[in-house]
């Protein structure tokens, strides 16, 4: 396991509790590759670099050890959690589960505007796949999904989705393990909003359980051939586990 020695562009965004800037730095780090599967995170450092309280990094980095981003070993601290079959099948089965629900529900109440919304991401997730930018790509593509279950108007729903860290997985759908253009990955929601529009409760679950599970099949194959790697923003490959 290594200790991470490269500079690292950590930044905080905004005004909420202070743990949770520093949690959202530590998460965007991760994603944008500025800390590698297996690398070491040392409190101290990253305490100095965003001048806030070791305690504070501390709790933060709880957090995403509860999320899965990260793994804590008795004197060595934290590490960025490296990535395993196990871990992608469980997450993309979980997301099918939850997100098939959704789209149920939200099938039969889906308003023009909302499809109109729906069908707006899935263009800008074409545009900016096309532009090679990943980072905003994935924030589309994480608000899209996010909307399916907002649109199911049902608290415990969005929590549990919330607590399979979506954020995470999108970037590694991505990014690192299925090897399929980020164009091809964005056009697939079109197939999603038109399976909510027909009104179909069935149609709509199927749509994006075999949405979410084919991409799964496609992360397993790669693990299974020890192709599948997390890369950087700058296109460094991190280990994938």
């Amino acid at each position: 396991m290594q200790v991470a020695e490269r500079s690292t562009a950590l930044v905080l965004v905004g005004r909420r509790a202070l743990r949770d800037d520093v949690r959202e730095a530590l998460v965007n780090a991760i994603l944008g590759g500025e800390f590698h599967p297996g690398d070491r995170i040392i409190e101290t450092r990253v305490a100095r670099q965003l001048g806030v309280s070791q305690s504070t990094v501390r709790e933060a980095l709880r957090e995403l050890e509860q999320l899965g981003m990260v793994v804590t070993l008795p004197n060595r601290g934290a590490s960025v959690k490296p990535l395993t079959r196990r871990d992608v099948t469980e997450m993309y089965e979980m997301r099918a589960l939850i997100e098939g629900h959704a789209a149920r529900v939200v099938a039969t109440r889906l308003t023009e505007r909302d499809s109109a919304g729906l069908e707006t991401l899935a263009a800008e997730m074409v545009q900016l796949a096309n532009a090679g930018d990943v980072q905003e790509l994935i924030k589309r593509d994480v608000a899209f999904h996010s909307r399916i279950c907002q649109l199911a108007d049902n608290a415990l729903l969005m929590r549990l989705w919330s607590a399979v860290n979506p954020h995470l997985w999108t970037y590694v759908a991505v990014r690192g393990l299925l090897g399929m253009p980020p164009t091809q990955v964005a056009r697939r929601h079109f197939e999603v909003v038109d399976a909510l529009r027909s009104g179909d409760p069935d149609r709509a679950e199927q749509a994006l359980r075999t949405h979410l599970l084919e991409l799964r099949d496609l992360a397993e194959e790669k693990l299974v051939s020890g192709e599948a790697t997390l890369a950087s923003a700058d296109g460094r490959p991190g280990g994938v586990r």
